[in-house]
């Protein structure tokens, strides 16, 4: 009901972004989804029965996407023999994703290039009174801050983005992740992001059945890394400029792992033997779900603007998806089950039941007392990650400035 809900909502907004990444998170959900049904052993009369369909399904799957997404490419072309689609209710939009003399495209492109403009400038930043910035030299790898965008771009923003926009606007978003990241986080802090993006869908890929020896793992990042540096670098060695580099970046790396998840899941569907991954669960299908959320949020964000709740969804889920990933959500009563088990068997002596008993006692105390022990230091990190959320979401309506200052008005407010 939740996801026809959203459905609806992506529908009737007639925002492209999201549609974009709703295919996207769909294509991933159904494709691996099938594999990793066809590899689970279920001996069940309707998998036994159906389980052709299914390997053939895998492929079908990949030809639907790639003829919906020629479909794309001709219904965004000039003169397209298909244009009539554009005029179609909730649904033309996607017929000017590509039309640069779109207003929408335009503003993105003018934003994107007066970006380009700060990371290709050698001069340095000033502060309203015209000082320089003394941080000059390390603004490339550790970013302008927080919340600094709008600032830091404004001497580059271009005359004609204010015939579209309003004249006393300055954006404080590009509408592109990778080139917000730069900007405000630097090289550093965008290779961390990235890193954090890869590997939970790394992780992700593993539990499902899609990485299994070290070799894919090599092959995994390996792909993603040529295809993010790839599509860096090609718009920059094309026009000489940085305009598209953000966007080239991210379609390379969502391209990449694409790829990879569809080579392997037809090489796998192919397979007289599929590996046996064991039965479903249903932390696998948290996994899967999770893992087609973070394909969608990441081609979403690429031309559109990632918000503070849109931003703590994606810490929430990818340490769910590590938890997850890892086996570290076991199953409540896992311990005591087992030496249950051994009771109801009537056959265990009554020495070993007793030792079952103490050694499940040892194991739950041992787990709550690393827990605890733990504890403190999860808080202190999960408690810095949060601190630019902090201060994004109180800075606007206050003039804190100092973590004293922010942590003040975020915990008792001010007069």
């Amino acid at each position: 009901a939740v996801l026809l809900c959203q459905i609806a909502a992506l529908v009737l907004s007639q925002s492209r972004g999201p549609f974009l990444g709703l295919l996207g998170g769909a294509y991933v959900f159904i494709l691996v989804g099938l594999l990793r049904l066809r590899s689970s052993g279920d001996e069940s009369p309707w998998l036994t029965r159906w389980g052709s369909l299914i390997r053939w399904a895998v492929p079908g799957t990949v030809g639907a996407a790639l003829l919906g997404l020629v479909l794309l490419v001709v219904v965004n072309m000039p003169g397209s023999p298909l244009e009539r689609i554009r005029d179609v209710p909730y649904v033309g939009r996607l017929g000017s994703v590509l039309d640069a003399q779109s207003r929408t495209i335009q503003v993105r492109l003018y934003i994107w290039r007066s970006v380009s403009g700060l990371l290709q400038s050698s001069e340095p930043l000033e502060s309203p009174d015209g000082t320089p910035d003394g941080l000059h030299g390390l603004r490339p790898v550790l970013g302008t801050g927080p919340e600094t965008l709008g600032t830091a771009v404004n001497r580059f923003i271009e005359p004609k983005l204010g015939q579209l926009e309003a004249l006393t606007k300055t954006p404080d978003r590009s509408h592109n992740e990778i080139f917000d990241l730069v900007v405000m986080q630097g090289a550093l802090g965008t290779l961390l992001w990235l890193g954090v993006f890869c590997t939970v869908c790394g992780l992700a890929l593993r539990r499902l059945g899609l990485i299994r020896s070290r070799a894919q793992t090599v092959g995994y990042w390996s792909v993603l890394t040529v295809g993010a540096v790839a599509g860096a670098v090609a718009p920059w060695l094309a026009s000489g400029e940085m305009t598209l580099s953000g966007v080239g970046l991210s379609v390379g790396l969502i391209s990449s792992l694409a790829l990879f998840i569809t080579v392997q899941s037809l090489i796998d569907s192919f397979s007289a033997k599929p590996e046996r991954e064991g039965p479903l669960s249903v932390w696998d299908g948290l996994v899967l779900a999770l893992l087609a959320t973070f394909v969608a949020h990441m081609v979403e964000i690429q031309v559109g603007i990632a918000v503070t709740a849109t931003r703590l969804h994606f810490w929430f889920y990818a340490a769910t998806v590590v938890l997850a990933a890892r086996g570290w959500l076991a199953e409540e009563g896992q311990v005591s089950g087992s030496a249950g088990r051994s009771e109801s068997g009537g056959k265990t002596p009554k020495g070993k039941r007793r030792r079952a008993k103490t050694t499940a006692a040892s194991v739950k105390a041992a787990s709550l007392g690393d827990a605890r022990r733990n504890a403190v230091v999860h808080s202190l990190i999960d408690g810095s990650l949060c601190w630019p959320y902090i201060y994004a979401m109180t800075l606007s309506s206050q003039s804190a400035r100092t973590l004293g200052a922010i942590a003040a008005n975020t915990w008792h407010g001010s007069d």
